[in-house]
């Protein structure tokens, strides 16, 4: 019986610990949240230059 209540311990430990993190983690997106849109349009321009600078590269003639 014990070893059974202390699995079941674990479990809700577990358990709880995943719910505070998603909890906590919430709370940081919805409070830094205009912080990461501007992140993540900044990371959005910087995709679309590379993707024209490769672009740009495989239209080249390689050929000497």
């Amino acid at each position: 019986m014990e070893q059974s209540e202390t699995i079941f311990f674990k479990q809700v430990l577990i358990f709880s610990a995943i719910i505070f993190a998603a909890i906590g983690l919430s709370y940081a997106v919805n409070f830094y949240k205009d912080d990461l849109k501007a992140l993540g349009l900044k990371a959005a321009a910087a995709a679309n230059e590379s993707g024209k600078a490769f672009g740009e590269i495989m239209t080249e003639d390689l050929d000497p």
